[in-house]
């Protein structure tokens, strides 16, 4: 039975995703590619790329692209399966806590969670990868607690590192799952020596894995460039405070139209406060520490392990509460209330599983953002261009240079760190201008759709003047794509140009 029970997990799962695997690129996953292939090609992300996030990302999807180049399957594949990975790590935690029922039963409920179509899971994105070795620090720290050898702790830094290293967000929670780890060690020894022996240890995995994955950037210009990108960078971006708390407003609003019962469950958790309750309340508290402020709904994924393991708890709880009759009638009973509860789960799915790819990235994602689009012009960009020529995005659809195999003329692949209003938007602009006034691209793809924008009110008007003059004065309109019947036009009029999510504007001959 535990073995039907996996199989059916397996294919529920992949039932849910199967749809996914060939969907265009969204932008995220396009700045990725794109910078993955320039590493690929010996050229250096950060100082050719500007990219907010940590190398780890690079490294996965540079994997998948040493396998094929140009294949969109297998970062996803990849990211699903870490994605799947997590959920049997989740339902062993839970296993080895309580039974194997108890582990199946969160696995089922898990399953359809991480797929939950309004958080956007089914990208390859950084939380996608970061998720699995954070929940094996987990499972190291509850494997043998106060008991558990050198070795555990040792490997437990170096998972910690690599899910820092896909995104900084998991360090509060793996913070506190160490600070679990430290609480066990302490009753079982009682020793400030064994303490500091086991935190050195597990220091040093951070250390050595840490400086492993950073080694190319740190040889290549002693990680300057990498720390302007990831630190200084993102400190401003923090900093900026556009966002309050209506973001996790909207989020738990969401969560209780959708997941009610799963709200329920957690209110009859607080009540009753099974065994480790606290620490499972605070690991859930400190997710949402960390994402409150995010309106990105696949921030979440941080949150969700720990959710489905509290519920499981408190239906478990709510199981024994009940004392329902004989053993055989009990397991009948729970199959049932588990069924209807995993029915639930996959209610928000019904309507995304039987949509082809193209339909099921338009309904996540393309009513304001130009995904489809953006394979079109780069198919556009690649006949009307040669390899060598550099072309230059106006807007934040890096997935049109990773189609096109076209590389940028600027490391500003997207405009968002233009666009939003921090103390570097102005600098910034002004490098870009200077990059295309000493260098003109062949190719300029104009992005039309708000989404690839950000603009704000305090967005400094130097670039986008620039660029708009620059295009009326230096270059041609080729034609754009037309962004509600996704198709390519050849130069538009004025009232159709208005309708297209892209336009292609080609360089001008110089005069002799």
């Amino acid at each position: 039975r535990q073995i039907l029970s996996f199989i059916g997990i397996t294919c529920l799962f992949l039932l849910l995703r199967w749809n996914s695997f060939t969907t265009p690129f969204e932008r995220d996953e396009g700045e990725y590619a794109y910078a993955a292939r320039l590493l690929h090609h010996g050229v250096m992300p950060y100082e050719h790329s500007f990219m907010q996030k940590p190398p780890m990302i690079i490294y996965a999807y540079l994997f998948g692209q040493l396998i094929s180049e140009n294949s969109i399957v297998l970062p996803r594949a990849l990211a699903s399966l870490s994605v799947f990975l997590t959920i049997i790590v989740t339902g062993i935690i839970v296993a080895r806590g309580s039974n194997n029922f108890l582990g199946l039963t969160v696995m089922w409920a898990l399953t359809p969670m991480v797929s939950f179509p309004p958080l956007h899971l089914f990208a390859a994105n950084t939380e996608a990868f970061m998720i699995l070795p954070m929940m094996l620090v987990f499972l190291l720290v509850l494997w043998k607690k106060g008991e558990a050898p050198l070795l555990h702790w040792f490997l437990g830094g170096c998972f910690g590192a690599i899910a820092c290293l896909f995104k900084p967000i998991a360090a509060p929670v793996l913070v506190f799952m160490v600070f679990l780890w430290q609480v066990e060690l302490w009753k079982s020894t009682k020793r400030f020596s064994v303490l500091l022996k086991h935190t050195g240890i597990i220091t040093l995995g951070v250390s050595l894995t840490t400086l492993l994955f950073l080694l190319p950037f740190l040889l290549h210009d002693g990680g300057k460039t990498l720390r302007e990108c990831v630190i200084d960078y993102n400190l401003l971006y923090t900093s900026f405070d556009e966002y309050d708390y209506s973001p996790i407003l909207s989020f738990l609003t969401l969560f209780w139209k959708q997941w009610w019962f799963i709200c329920l469950l957690f209110a009859w958790y607080i009540i009753k406060r099974p065994p480790l309750w606290w620490q499972y309340l605070g690991l859930v508290f400190i997710s949402l520490l960390t994402i409150y402020r995010s309106p990105i709904g696949h921030y979440y994924l941080v949150l969700l392990p720990f959710l489905a393991i509290i519920s499981v708890a408190s239906l478990d709880s709510l199981f024994t509460q009940l004392k329902i009759g004989s053993p055989r009638g009990s397991v009948r009973m729970k199959s049932v209330v588990i069924s209807v509860l995993i029915l639930l789960l996959l209610l928000p799915n019904y309507d995304l599983i039987s949509k082809s790819p193209n339909e099921f990235i338009i309904e996540l994602y393309t009513k304001h953002s130009p995904f489809i689009e953006a394979q079109i012009a780069a198919k556009k960009v690649e006949e009307i261009t040669q390899p060598s020529d550099k072309i230059f995005i106006a807007g934040s659809e890096p997935e049109v240079l990773y189609y096109a195999n076209r590389e940028s003329v600027s490391r500003f692949v997207i405009v968002y760190p233009l666009m939003i209003p921090t103390a570097a938007a102005q600098v910034y602009q002004e490098e870009v201008v200077q990059t295309l006034q000493k260098n003109l691209p062949e190719v300029i793809v104009y992005v039309q759709s708000p989404a690839s924008w950000m603009r704000h009110k305090k967005t400094p008007a130097i670039f986008v003047p620039y660029i708009d003059e620059l295009v009326k004065t230096k270059y041609s309109l080729v034609g754009g794509t037309l962004f509600d019947i996704k198709q390519w036009i050849d130069t538009p009029n004025e009232k159709e140009a208005k309708r297209c999510s892209m336009l292609i504007y080609k360089r001008l001959p110089v005069e002799k």
